[in-house]
Formats: C-alpha cells, structure tokens, sequence
C-alpha cells in the first residue's frame, strides 16, 4: 500500500503509522516504484542517496510519521495528522487540493557513490546483518540506483524483481514468512 501512496502528489499520515518498505524481509525489493521513487526523491547528495539505499536493504519501517520522514519515506510537503478520527477527512481535503505529482528529474551522483555503497554493505555483513541472499537483493538495488533514466530505473525494478522471484531462497523467506509471520535471514 505505500508504494501506492508514496506515487500521489501529497500523503496525510497518521502520527503513529508505521510506513516502510519492508520487502527484503522477505527476499525481494520493492518494485512498484518504490525503489525507484526512492532513488530518484534522494538524490540531493551521494550521502543521502547511500543512506536510502541502506534503508531499503535493511527493509526498515519507521515507527511513526515523523521517524518516516527522517527515513526518506514521507517528504516535507507530506502532512501528519496527530488525531486519528480527523485523517479521513485531512486526506479528503488534500486530495480534493492536490495537484499532478511533476516527473521527477533523474541525476546521476556525483562522487563515491559505489564506494559508498560497498561501505555500507560491509559495515551490515560485519555486524552480521547481511547475508549472502541480501548481498544479491543489495546488487539489484544498485543496480536501479546506478540507472541512467527515471524509465531504465523502472525497467530493471521490474526485470530485477521477477529475477529474485524465481530463487529458492526468496521463495523459502516469502513460505517462512507466511508460516511463521517472521522474517527468515537466509
């Protein structure tokens, strides 16, 4: 549902949502967008670009609108709404004011982007956070991450999606997943 959402021109969260991009727990990537969206909505700074790409590895969910928002998933413009019985209708009002999302425009980083990369990984495989499944879900990020365009980004999501799908290792984290509720580091 956020890959959906994180498409429209504004979002009204709830204060205390959970809101992230938690496909890797179960050995994929998100690829309705998302990790498109996500490339392309922090490329200010090779930093924050890493960064969003190390959220995306870890599959991190923020615990709540505003841990959201420093996570890269909700954006200033986003709004939080603080009493849950006035969401419905802050989102109605934002939707019936909201205008067309504008095509984001797709840079190519600037500086030691892989290197940084490569950095972030190690440091994850050191404190034993990263396995040799999440090192080939990690290549297919950068991969998308290193995409010349908006639309080569969205070509490789989906090829690079369909790929993981077909491995026996996605496939066990996605049966533990569903027999347990727990995510499975293979």
């Amino acid at each position: 549902g956020f890959e959906v959402a994180t498409s429209c021109s504004v979002m009204a969260a709830a204060a205390e949502a959970q809101l992230g991009l938690p496909e890797v727990k179960v050995g994929l990537f998100p690829a309705g967008r998302g990790t498109t969206l996500m490339r392309a909505r922090h490329q200010e700074s090779v930093k924050v670009l890493a960064e969003s790409a190390k959220t995306l590895l870890q599959g991190t969910v923020a615990s709540n609108a505003e841990h959201a928002r420093k996570l890269g998933y909700l954006r200033p413009t986003d709004v939080t709404v603080f009493h849950p019985d006035r969401l419905v209708t802050e989102a109605k009002r934002l939707a019936l004011q909201a205008t067309p999302t504008p095509v984001l425009e797709w840079k190519m980083p600037e500086g030691p982007f892989g290197g940084m990369l490569d950095r972030i990984e190690d440091e994850l495989r050191a404190k034993g956070e990263l396995s040799d499944h999440d090192d080939l879900i990690g290549s297919k990020i950068k991969l998308i991450f290193r995409a010349n365009s908006y639309d080569e980004a969205l070509r490789l999501e989906r090829e690079e999606f369909f790929e993981l799908c077909t491995k026996a290792l996605t496939q066990a984290r996605i049966k533990h997943m569903l027999e347990t509720g727990k995510p499975l580091r293979n």
